[in-house]
């Protein structure tokens, strides 16, 4: 018998497809710290599996988990890496170390671990006083990237261009409460009509690492949102071939021998550089690999983690399998709602459409990806499928509250309006 103990926040995997995924294991036991999400999905938990409520105490949570004598530990959660990592080294279950942890959710120390193993040789340089803006302006130079040492969805990520209005920045930004990073910026390539970088998913058993793929990019709005991502990723198969080189090289240099990766890399004139590794799963990577593959990436997930058997087929799908997700106008506090959606669910290629924000909603003010909905769809080329999404942005109608009044905008005239604004 099989059993799994799966560590549960706010995450990349939906709460329905985390529960399809384990189905294969005979007994799960959910372990997640009270919240508005966890508490709304406790049921669920409950009634497909065992769960329990983490109330901060480590050792009784801990104690509980060895009592259930698991096979495995997994979590889909940036939030749940450090505990499942202090869990399952006090159990003795394969997972990321929380020294690799560490190395994975500090972008400082990921850098130096990078530079040191000879992967990745960029400037940069963290920080938590405002005051100490000249000596990273000196160290790092411009143009830089700012960003929190730890975080994700690009919260309070900006491309620094100009000192002075990196200095505001900063005094926005720099309380003293949590560290920042600036890092030397990398310059993409020539990528039109796509984006200039790549992630590449990864599975890592036993010091083994197996690459779902690299996937593709849309190109970002400013400063860094995404707006969607599809495989096969469109670069010659030499490249494609570097990229997968450069992310297992950073995934040994990280220490890495157990767990997932979700690693992004930047496409330059002076061939592929990691931007970051990520200890989890990439956002919507689950939807989209789970076609590609015809499998449940969930499922392999969570086999690996247990070291049940487990394999990729032995091709993926044909076509272009791809997502799309829509950003909010610059100048809106609110999201209204959005017609037309069941029209583009209903066009030809497109497999899914789901609005992810409520109508009603606030949106943030902190520059962060903040996805209004996601398209899936599959193309037979990349062409075919960059004309399906210029149908798809142009029958979306967006509604938004401003500060000017009602705002109305077309998804094809939100990339417009966001690219120009951001």
């Amino acid at each position: 018998m099989t059993r799994l103990v799966v560590m549960v926040s706010r995450s990349a995997v939906t709460p329905g497809d985390l529960l399809v995924g384990v189905e294969w294991c005979e007994e799960v036991l959910f372990v997640g710290e009270s919240s508005e999400y966890v508490d709304s999905i406790a049921y669920l938990l409950e009634d497909a599996g065992r769960f329990i409520p983490f109330d901060g105490d480590e050792d009784v949570l801990t104690e509980r988990i060895r009592a259930f004598e698991p096979d495995g530990i997994v979590t889909f959660s940036e939030h749940m890496l450090p505990l499942t990592a202090r869990v399952a080294e006090e159990v003795g279950l394969p997972f990321h170390t929380p020294g690799t942890v560490a190395s994975l959710r500090d972008k400082g120390a990921q850098r130096e671990r990078l530079r040191v193993a000879g992967v990745e040789e960029l400037r940069a340089r963290a920080f938590s006083a405002a005051s100490d803006w000249p000596g990273v302006l000196e160290e790092v130079g411009l143009p830089l990237v700012l960003k929190p040492s730890q975080g994700e969805g690009s919260r309070d990520t900006h491309l620094v261009t100009d000192a002075s209005r990196g200095a505001e920045i900063i005094v926005e930004l720099v309380t003293g409460e949590r560290e920042f990073i600036a890092e030397e910026y990398l310059v993409g390539r020539a990528c039109a009509p796509f984006g200039d970088y790549i992630s590449v998913e990864s599975i890592v058993r036993n010091g083994h690492i197996t690459h779902l793929g690299a996937t593709g990019k849309l190109p970002l709005l400013p400063p860094f949102r995404e707006t969607g991502q599809f495989h096969p990723c469109g670069l010659p198969a030499l490249e494609e071939e570097a990229v997968l080189d450069l992310a297992t090289a950073a995934a040994q240099a990280l220490g890495v021998t157990e767990g997932v990766l979700h690693t992004e890399i930047k496409l330059t004139a002076d061939g592929p550089r990691v931007i970051e590794v990520n200890g989890r799963i990439g956002g919507y990577i689950h939807e989209l690999y789970s076609r590609v593959w015809a499998t449940d990436v969930v499922e392999l997930v969570t086999r690996a983690a247990c070291d049940a058997p487990w394999e990729l087929p032995a091709a993926p799908q044909k076509g272009v399998h791809f997502q799309h997700t829509s950003q909010p106008h610059p100048h809106a506090t609110r999201f209204l709602g959005v017609d037309n959606a069941r029209a583009v669910s209903r066009m030809a290629g497109v497999t899914g459409y789901r609005r992810l924000a409520q109508p009603g909603s606030t949106l943030p003010t902190d520059h962060r990806t903040h996805d209004l909905d996601l398209l899936s769809g599959w193309a037979p080329s990349h062409d075919r499928m960059l004309a399906l999404l210029d149908e798809c942005r142009g029958t979306l109608a967006f509604e938004f509250e401003s500060p000017d009044g009602l705002l109305r905008a077309t998804g094809r005239e939100l990339v417009a309006a966001v690219g120009s604004h951001g």
